[in-house]
């Protein structure tokens, strides 16, 4: 079984990024199944082209919450508000709409879900088409980022079966990533 490394990008590749680890970027290995090494390499290298194009095009860069499921958003009446800040800092706000969708794509209502999210972003900033046609690019960059996430707390009750659905879950996104045009 291949094993995948996960490290973040260095700030020698992307000169905005501030790495926040005193000793460097993280590394985790990651154990995935057989046969997934190359389209794991594939998707990597494709990942990175297609960023390099977005962030080249001007892209929306500033403070994010960086977590924003639904359990971290408290609706009462037409008040809303966000909570759970801890992985808040600076990066692409594409990324935000991204975690916001990303557990919701097998929803009956998805696309009127993200209809509603990207209807509401624009009321409050500009969101062009340009930007918005990277989304499946994010959405498949933060399902990579929650093969991390799991394996962080792999020892914790119920996480293997989390970590086989986020596992053939983000295997799946890097495949259809893949084919699409």
């Amino acid at each position: 079984m291949p094993f995948i490394c996960c490290s973040s990008l260095t700030s020698a590749t992307y000169p905005n990024r501030q790495d926040t680890e005193p000793n460097g970027p993280k590394s985790t290995s990651i154990r995935l199944p057989d046969g997934t090494s190359a389209l794991l390499a594939e998707t990597r290298d494709r990942v990175l082209r297609d960023l390099d194009a977005f962030i080249s095009g001007g892209a929306d860069y500033g403070l994010i919450h960086a977590d924003l499921v639904r359990e971290n958003i408290l609706v009462s009446g037409s008040d809303i508000r966000m909570i759970d800040f801890d992985d808040s800092g600076f990066g692409f706000r594409l990324f935000d709409i991204a975690t916001a969708l990303v557990k919701n794509r097998n929803e009956p209502h998805y696309d009127a879900m993200m209809g509603a999210l990207i209807e509401g972003c624009r009321t409050q900033r500009e969101l062009p088409q340009r930007e918005l046609d990277s989304l499946p690019l994010f959405i498949l960059l933060r399902a990579l980022t929650y093969l991390g996430w799991a394996e962080a707390r792999k020892t914790e009750p119920d996480m293997e079966t989390r970590r086989a659905r986020l596992k053939t879950d983000a295997l799946a996104l890097a495949r259809a990533y893949l084919v699409a045009d």
